[in-house]
């Protein structure tokens, strides 16, 4: 293991307790993934269309106030939830660019009447799936048909949860996207650490880790952040019984390189499943977040 890796990853582990000393930490709602849950087997213009939020609303949503629990390991706690239309209007963030409609069909023009959140989105009765990759990029715009209460299992703070979530139905999907349902207000976000940036001396070669793609028994997925030049890529995890950080090293022979952080897939072996351990960046000390 690179001894200036297992320098840093032993400052970071070391300030951490300091850090999650917050009583948001031990005993609110941090989530450590995406709020927004996406199935898998989508295609890459389907993710794409996810990612950006490019869905359209062809049906009417629940208009009840929910209710529910999250189910810690340690037991139920009631938070505030949202509604449907406040969940559709945080997933829905924009239009597809114009191009070139797949099969002959033309996207469907948006901003129409029934549009309950006011976003401007597409409601048209019609919301097909239209998808190109022609020169106009991706069309793909996601249709949703309708959204039940339900939940979803979410990494947090306070290890594996089960969470109340909006299930979006959306044509052309074989299971629903879903949207974590906990009002906003009630959401708080990974303590940030006081601690040093690397030393010079390892800055070059230390990389950091971007997001967590996997966590499953002791095996670590998750993207690295190197450069495009970046050559002999490493990951590395250092971990003890309380905590994990993972990063990796990389060279670079080039005397002149794009400046651009290019996110390179990686895996590690832990020694002992993740379990409730946090998972923490080598580089910044930061709870990485969970992004399938």
């Amino acid at each position: 293991m690179s001894g200036a890796f297992t320098a840093r990853a032993a400052a970071v582990a070391a300030a951490w307790p300091a850090t999650a000393s917050s009583t948001a930490w031990t005993s609110g709602f941090v989530p450590l993934q995406d709020l927004l849950v996406v199935p898998s087997g989508l295609s890459d213009e389907q993710r794409t269309a996810v990612d950006a939020g490019w869905f359209t609303l062809d049906s009417l949503l629940p208009a009840e106030a929910p209710s529910g629990e999250v189910t810690f390991a340690g037991g139920a706690e009631e938070l505030p939830l949202i509604g449907a239309a406040d969940a559709y209007r945080l997933i829905d963030r924009g239009d597809p660019p114009a191009c070139e409609p797949a099969q002959g069909k033309r996207p469907a023009p948006s901003g129409t009447a029934a549009d309950p959140g006011g976003s401007g989105s597409d409601t048209s009765s019609s919301g097909a799936d239209t998808s190109s990759s022609g020169a106009g990029g991706s069309c793909t715009r996601l249709p949703v048909t309708g959204a039940t209460l339900g939940s979803v299992p979410l990494r947090t703070s306070r290890g594996d949860a089960t969470v109340p979530a909006w299930l979006f139905t959306v044509r052309g999907l074989t299971a629903p996207v879903a949207r974590v349902a906990v009002a906003p207000a009630s959401v708080a976000e990974p303590p940030a650490p006081s601690l040093a940036p690397p030393d010079t001396a390892s800055a070059a070669t230390l990389k950091g880790a971007q997001s967590l793609a996997r966590v499953a028994g002791t095996a670590v997925d998750y993207r690295l952040g190197v450069g495009a030049c970046d050559e002999q890529i490493t990951p590395l995890v250092y971990e003890t019984e309380t905590l994990i950080v993972i990063g990796g090293s990389a060279t670079s022979s080039a005397e002149m390189c794009t400046e651009q952080l290019v996110l390179q897939p990686v895996s590690v072996t832990l020694r002992a499943p993740a379990g409730a351990r946090p998972i923490l960046d080598a580089q910044t000390g930061q709870a990485l977040i969970l992004k399938p």
